[in-house]
Formats: structure tokens, C-alpha cells, sequence
């Protein structure tokens, strides 16, 4: 506890502070300034006076007009509403939503044309113009994409295209050695075939797997169509 020094008979006198009240008097005229703590508590005319001397935090009314509200809200159009809870969920709007101030904005434009709707327009026009540039990047992503998996799908094709090669000139070795009557080193080229086919098939698999499903069922209707009688 801080103590207070009082001069008194020529020197320094220290006295305890006096104890801090639960609220701050004020000291508004000579009733409160004169009134003391009864069983330590402020008397009921210093209450009052002192709970009036305490400040209030004035919230400044907003109307519909105000430019901070939302036109596009007022008019029950603002996208941010619309879209809430869907895949294109905006977030909270920037200005103000309140439907206390388009229950206000309805009773007064049945008297008076405020011409909102010119405000809910550009609002619209804008956000169309942005979900236009969106999309556009979107089909530029999308088509490196495709162009990307194209150029993979094909280099995958052309291993299954160059493996069928190479399993066609080994089959016509073992052919040839056959005919020969070099059984031993055809047997040995067998063996490379096999190896070939295995290769083939590991191949076509890893082709498969990197095509999109879509193109896939597409290729092998085809392929059923194509085997079909005319």
C-alpha cells in the first residue's frame, strides 16, 4: 500500500490512502460533494448522480440510403445472398446487410422511386463480368491440361506401337531360324519375345491408366463398334 506524506509541526507525517470506493464520486454539486459512504457504499443521491456522470457510447443510426448498405440486398439480388451455401459461396458481403433496412427500403418505395435497382445492376454486371474472366482462365487451365495428358497419352501409345515392332521382327527371326533348322537359337529368340509380350503388356496397362476415363469408354466403343458387322 502507497502512503501519502503530510507536513505537520514542521515535519513529514506519512498516512495511509484513503480507501477507493466502488464507484468514483461525482462531484456534480454540494449534496454529492458533502455526502459520504454509508457501510461503504456510495449514499442513493451520489448513486444516481454518479451513475449519470458515466459516458454512453452513442451508436450513430444508419438508413437505407446510407452509400455503406447494399443496393443489390435491398433489392433481395445481392449474389453474396444468392449464392450462400453453394459451390460458388462468395463469403460475407463487403457492405451492409440488414433486413430491418429492406423492410424500411420497401414501405418507403412505395411512395418514392429510389431508383436502387440501377445499383443492383452494375453490382450484377459486375460480378457476371468477373465470373466471365474466371472461367476463361479456367478453359486456358484446362485446355494445357488436356494438351499436357495428350502428350502423354500419345508417348505412352507410341511405346505400345514400338513394342509390337519389335515382337513382329523377333517372330519373323524365330521363323527364319526354324526354317534354317537352328532350333537352339530360335528357342533363345522365343524368349526374347516373351519378354516382349510381358513388356506389351505392362505397357498397355501403364497407357490405360493414363488415358481420362471419359476418352477410355469412348476409345473402346469404338473399337466394339468398329467389330461389328456393316
Amino acid at each position: 500500500m502507497s502512503l501519502l506524506s503530510l507536513e505537520q509541526d514542521g515535519g513529514p507525517v506519512c498516512v495511509p490512502p484513503p480507501p477507493v470506493l466502488p464507484l468514483r464520486r461525482c462531484h456534480a454539486g454540494p449534496d454529492a460533494r458533502d455526502a459520504g459512504p454509508v457501510d461503504g457504499h456510495l449514499p442513493r443521491r451520489a448513486l444516481v448522480v454518479a451513475t449519470a456522470c458515466v459516458p454512453l457510447k452513442i451508436v450513430p443510426q444508419i438508413k437505407f440510403s446510407d452509400d455503406r448498405v447494399c443496393k443489390s440486398h435491398l433489392r433481395n439480388c445481392c449474389p453474396h445472398d444468392v449464392l450462400s451455401g453453394s459451390g460458388m459461396d462468395l463469403g460475407e458481403c463487403l457492405k451492409v446487410h440488414d433486413l430491418a433496412l429492406r423492410a424500411d427500403y420497401e414501405i418507403a418505395s412505395k411512395e418514392q422511386d429510389f431508383f436502387f435497382e440501377l445499383d443492383a445492376m452494375d453490382h450484377l454486371q459486375s460480378f457476371i463480368a468477373d465470373c466471365d474472366r474466371r472461367t476463361e482462365v479456367a478453359r486456358k487451365r484446362l485446355a494445357e491440361t488436356q494438351e499436357e495428358i495428350s502428350a502423354e497419352v500419345a508417348a505412352k501409345a507410341e511405346r505400345v506401337h514400338e513394342l509390337n515392332e519389335e515382337i513382329g521382327k523377333l517372330l519373323a527371326k524365330v521363323e527364319q531360324l526354324g526354317a534354317e533348322g537352328n532350333v537352339e537359337e530360335s528357342q533363345k529368340v522365343m524368349d526374347e519375345v516373351e519378354k516382349a509380350w510381358a513388356k506389351k503388356r505392362e505397357a498397355e496397362e501403364v497407357y490405360r491408366n493414363s488415358m481420362p476415363a471419359s476418352s477410355f469408354q469412348q476409345q473402346k466403343l469404338e473399337s466394339v463398334k468398329s467389330a461389328l458387322p456393316i
